[in-house]
């Protein structure tokens, strides 16, 4: 009777016995935070299962912090084991030890081990040693890394990439060339063909002045946006200002500086042709009228095709090298002589209103929309009043957009 009535309770106790044990002989799971050391090198023997065990469980108490629980189950694992040594370097870094280079040890000693090499990677990148990190994990690829090493080599090559970047192009915005160009044939050792890079790396030689480096490596660039930007630049730096402009001119219609860059190029291959006094106006600290006329000849050349008006006979003009000029803006009505004594006065100083005036008599022969000045500054909607010594440059300047209609544009 008793006896029957004990069992049931006997076979549970027996049960929840045996669920508990069970549980206490469960093996612990694989580490999350750090490579698995098992399986061992093909190199070393195989491991006991005790021993795999002992392993999981040191870097499962390490993964929890717990320095004395993982220093008793690595004690129970065969000590000069690669997998124990490797184990060893990932319980102190998992309790905050750096051991980057211990495991760059490791991994060269033991050449066959994945998991060294993939621990090595990951112990220098957390250290910042991004060159040494994706030279680790490289090695790993060739032992069978899986789709995680591939992920991790093509992260590091990013950081690397990324990292150089910003520093070269600080480098840049500070004037510094020298700088820039060491930080990118740095990263670009390490991540050889990184269009980024030579990007960066092309900048740099042009803002050192050795145009012959920059050629040399901008051929490698893809004809997108920037590629062919820094093509332009480095044909503009070979004063090749047709091939310039031809490369500025297939840039996307929104690439940053477009128009600035293509109307340079153009306007600096026609002074390669310009006449001598045309780049004398352009130099000059104070405008003459002769030079002014010339300017707007060589600026507007739409002025030549209004010159319909008399022809104007000015004595001190025969033998000038502008003179046709001065007779084709006097044509045109867009500055004038005193026909009674038939003198132009080539020689005399442009001033801040004869600028003005010229701009205005310009603008309603070629068709323009009427100027606005403005008092200072230079906003969008205006422009500047000149300074009341007028230079080649100003001069130059402001007839160009007054030639555009007061903006900027491509065409």
């Amino acid at each position: 009777m008793w006896l029957g009535r004990s069992c049931p309770t006997l076979a549970l106790i027996v049960a929840m016995a045996g669920l508990a044990a069970c549980r206490t002989a469960a093996p612990p799971v694989r580490p999350a935070r750090v490579p698995d050391p098992l399986p061992p090198p093909p190199s070393a023997r195989p491991l006991a299962a005790a021993e795999g065990e002992a392993i999981y469980r040191a870097l499962a108490a390490a993964e929890q912090g717990d320095e004395a629980a993982a220093r008793r189950a690595i004690g129970r694992a065969p000590a000069g084991h690669p997998a124990v040594a490797l184990t060893l370097l990932e319980l102190r870094f998992l309790l905050g030890e750096r051991v980057g280079d211990e495991a760059g040890r490791l991994a060269q000693a033991q050449a066959d081990y994945l998991q060294a090499h993939s621990f090595a990677a990951q112990a220098l990148e957390a250290e910042g040693r991004l060159a040494d990190a994706l030279a680790a994990a490289r090695k790993a690829l060739p032992l069978g890394g899986e789709a995680g090493e591939v992920r991790r080599v093509r992260e590091l090559e990013a950081l690397v990439i990324g990292n150089a970047l910003d520093l070269a192009r600080a480098a840049l915005a500070g004037g510094d060339g020298e700088r820039a160009v060491a930080l990118a044939s740095d990263a670009l050792d390490v991540v050889p063909g990184a269009v980024s890079l030579l990007e960066v790396l092309v900048r740099g030689y042009l803002l050192e002045g050795d145009v012959r480096a920059a050629a040399r490596l901008v051929t490698a660039l893809p004809d997108d946006g920037e590629g062919l930007e820094l093509k332009g630049r480095v044909a503009a730096a070979g004063q090749q200002w047709d091939v310039a402009a031809g490369l500025f001119g297939r840039l996307p219609a929104g690439h940053p500086g477009r128009c600035a860059l293509l109307q340079d190029a153009r306007r600096r291959g026609r002074l390669g042709q310009a006449p001598p006094y045309v780049q004398r106006a352009l130099g000059s600290a104070n405008l003459s009228r002769a030079e002014l006329a010339a300017l707007v000849v060589w600026e507007v050349p739409a002025v030549t095709e209004h010159a319909r008006g008399a022809a104007s006979i000015f004595e001190d003009i025969v033998n000038l090298a502008e003179r046709r000029d001065v007779v084709a803006v006097v044509r045109a009505g867009v500055m004038t002589g005193d026909t009674v004594t038939r003198r132009f006065l080539p020689h005399r100083r442009v001033r801040s209103g004869d600028l003005i005036e010229v701009a205005e008599r310009l603008v309603e022969v070629i068709g323009r929309p009427r100027l606005a000045w403005c008092p200072e500054g230079r906003p969008d909607s205006c422009l500047e009043v000149p300074g009341e010594v007028v230079t080649g440059a100003a001069a130059s300047a402001l007839l160009r957009r007054v030639a555009l209609g007061g903006e900027e544009t491509c065409h």
